[in-house]
């Protein structure tokens, strides 16, 4: 386990005694609210604070450089925490999340920076791939979602590369098989799932901060849109998307032949 990196994606909350691990595309904008209220407010919560925090759009940009997150703790701190904290994580469907993370960093028309995203893609797929030479590409090449999907299932494609947490095969993110979770819940059943962990925290007035009617879908999860996109890749791409992921599908009960028989 690389300890550096999971480090980084570990947040805690002292007050409340517990630790979160922080994937993006799984409500993690609403879940980091929640993280920062817990550490710059006061139980019971205030709701005009609870308010504000819920509307604030860049609260993400604050609490990425927080001290609540143990990559800025010391080694003890780390394992006091690990050991004695509740510890919890939200994961989702492995297709259904990288396909959120293609359509808002590729498809999005409000993210500014979707040419260089789309650009950048596309040479690193051919560069994994081995058809050209990562510096010598037409700058007006882009990526295609076929090709997404075949690089981030290429074993050669390197996760460490910027912005690649968002569709990080959860098992490489938060290390479920070296970290003993007490909670995993997921998007798909969201609203039981927070209600139960926010209870267990001593906080159920959070829960309108993290409700499914809170998040800014990119509507992946809609049955037509997955069919949609699975139609545009190959038999051999969702067996290489399944190979990647498998760690994903099978800890967190999740089959990507669901989508193909359906």
């Amino acid at each position: 386990m690389d300890h550096k990196h999971v480090l980084q994606f570990l947040w805690a909350s002292d007050q409340h005694k517990a630790l979160y691990c922080n994937v993006p595309k799984v409500a993690s904008t609403n879940w980091k609210k929640v993280f920062y209220i817990l550490n710059k407010g006061e139980a019971p919560y205030n709701q005009s604070f609870i308010s504000n925090v819920t509307a604030n759009r860049h609260i993400h940009i604050k609490t990425d450089y927080a001290d609540w997150r143990l990559m800025r703790m010391s080694p003890d701190d780390v394992i006091h925490r690990l050991k004695t904290y509740t510890k919890f994580i939200i994961v989702r469907d492995p297709f259904t999340r990288t396909l959120s993370a293609y359509r808002e960093k590729f498809e999005n028309k409000h993210n500014q920076n979707i040419k260089i995203w789309k650009t950048w893609m596309h040479r690193m797929y051919l560069y994994v791939t081995g058809q050209d030479n990562l510096f010598e590409l037409p700058n007006g090449s882009q990526s295609t979602w076929p090709e997404f999907v075949q690089f981030v299932s290429n074993p050669s494609a390197k996760f460490q590369l910027s912005g690649a947490q968002h569709w990080m095969p959860i098992s490489e993110l938060c290390f479920p098989c070296q970290i003993k979770y007490d909670i995993i819940g997921k998007l798909e059943t969201m609203d039981n799932d927070a209600k139960f962990i926010l209870k267990k925290l001593g906080t159920p007035e959070l829960e309108s901060v993290v409700s499914s009617s809170s998040n800014h879908a990119t509507n992946s999860s809609d049955t037509d849109t997955q069919h949609t996109y699975l139609d545009e890749l190959s038999m051999d791409d969702v067996n290489g998307f399944e190979r990647k992921y498998e760690k994903d599908f099978k800890l967190f009960g999740y089959s990507v032949f669901s989508y193909v028989q359906n």
